[in-house]
């Protein structure tokens, strides 16, 4: 698991601190609305900015599964 994770957090990097916040909040269970509220904007907007995320770790690690 600790094979596994290590580059899973290095590919974290590659975005800001709020995105990663994100992230791991989701990947933890946490509800849209409940990260909405801790941000301060709508569950729609965070949203965005997690698929944002997604998107840029995607991009820096095409190949990456």
């Amino acid at each position: 698991a600790i094979d596994r994770m290590l580059p899973a957090l290095t590919r974290l990097m590659a975005v800001d601190e709020r995105s990663r916040k994100i992230i791991w909040m989701r990947a933890f269970g946490v509800s849209w609305w409940k990260i909405g509220d801790r941000f301060g904007r709508s569950e729609r907007t965070v949203q965005r900015w997690y698929d944002d995320a997604i998107a840029a770790i995607g991009r820096r690690w095409p190949n990456c599964s």
